[in-house]
Formats: C-alpha cells, structure tokens, sequence
C-alpha cells in the first residue's frame, strides 16, 4: 500500500467486496495504533488469524453501534498515552533476525526502535550515525549470542560506546537491557546486568517492562 499515513484507529471488515479484510490486518498493523477487525458469529478461525496478524480488538456482528463506538472511545484513550522512549537496538549482523523480532515488537507497544537496517539514510555515514544515535537514546537494547561473542571490529566498539554511556546513569535506572540470544557466555562487561533470555515465551512483554522502569 502506498499510503504511509499513521492512523490512530482503523475498523476492517473481516468480508470487503475485493479482499480478504484479515490479510489487511497484516499491511495495517504497523501503521495503526488500535485496529478493529469486524467479524461474523461463525468466523473464529478468521477472527484468531486476524488477531494473530496484528489486530487488537474485535466485533461480531451484527452488533450495536454504540458498542463499535464504546471500543473507537476506548482505544482512543489508549491511544492517546504518550510514546514512550528510543530505543537502540545492538546486534551482530548473523543475528539479524532476532534483532527484527525485538524491533517489530517494541514498534507495535509504542516506543521509537532504532534499528540500522531501517534507521539509517541512503548515503549516511554509518558509523558517526550510530555512535551519535547511542549518545541520544534513551536506552539499549543488546542482543548476545556467540556469534556476537566472537565478532571483532565496530560491534566491539559500539559495545564500548553503550556501556560508557550506562555509566552515566543514576544506580536503578534502566539504560542496557541484555538479551541472551543463545546459549552464549555473557561477557565480563555485561555481567552486572541481568539478561533475559531470547526462548523466554514473555520475551517482549520483559523487554518492555524493564524499559518502562527505566
């Protein structure tokens, strides 16, 4: 879809004349704050794929207009809160997978991920790019794993750099959060902060809180 517009709301028929309303949840989701998705009463399979590819909330129908308009108010007001934080997101490039997971998941809870792969310019000097964005965030998140482990060059840098700024932090308040993504040894450096685990099933809902503490 062409149109980059960032809606607040958007309803979704399950049933539209030229297409499926479900496989829309999936080109809306990052675009749209709350999305309703309306279904019919023998539709739960489509209503659980729908939710599944990044709806949040649904009506049956047929329904009452003053309850479709009771959900508009209500997600209104949840949408509404302020964006939460920027967060930078350190990774090796064999781990970029991972790093897309942790990106599109802190995306949809409403903060700002910063992300190289989609962060950066065409023509943007890389390096000074992300030295600079480390100095600005508001926190860090790390992803460890053997292959960063044993990674040289700018990774090991940018490591430094993240730590650095850390230091300057009050004690309890939350700047590095350490995923694990393997079963790789955490390096010295990053011992003093608790990692969470990338086959955790809670993954991002503890990534999420430990950045809304900070």
């Amino acid at each position: 879809m062409a149109d980059t517009h960032q809606w607040q709301v958007a309803i979704i028929d399950r049933r539209l004349p030229d297409m499926d309303g479900v496989m829309l949840c999936h080109e809306f989701h990052l675009r749209t704050k709350h999305l309703i998705l309306l279904t019919g009463e023998d539709e739960s399979r489509d209503t659980i794929e729908g939710l599944e590819l990044g709806a949040d909330d649904y009506v049956t129908k047929p329904f009452q207009p003053m309850e479709l308009l009771a959900r508009v108010r209500a997600a209104t007001r949840s949408v509404e809160r302020p964006i939460w934080a920027e967060v930078f997101i350190s990774y090796a490039r064999e781990d970029t997978s991972a790093a897309m997971v942790i990106y599109d998941g802190l995306l949809q809870a409403g903060f700002r991920p910063w992300l190289d792969k989609h962060s950066l310019q065409a023509g943007e000097e890389w390096r000074s790019a992300i030295a600079g964005r480390i100095q600005t965030t508001d926190a860090v998140v790390v992803c460890l794993s053997k292959s960063a482990n044993e990674k040289g060059g700018y990774l090991q840098e940018e490591h430094r750099l993240i730590l650095k700024k850390g230091e300057q932090f009050p004690p309890g308040k939350q700047f590095v959060v350490p995923v694990r993504l393997d079963g790789c040894n955490i390096p010295q450096a990053f011992e003093k902060y608790h990692c969470v685990d990338y086959a955790d099933p809670n993954l991002l809902q503890r990534i999420i809180a430990s950045l809304r503490r900070g």
